[in-house]
């Protein structure tokens, strides 16, 4: 089981996947270190 504060971020990571798949938040990867990833909002927010 996740302690409580893992919690959160897990949830978060899904449903940027799940809106990433419905082509919702599209996703911009920077190839830098340390990793960097962009998720910018649509005209509608």
């Amino acid at each position: 089981m996740l302690s409580p504060c893992r919690q959160p971020k897990k949830m978060l990571i899904h449903s940027l996947h799940k809106a990433e798949q419905r082509r919702l938040a599209p996703r911009h990867v920077y190839t830098v270190i340390p990793p960097k990833l962009e998720y910018p909002l649509p005209p509608l927010g």
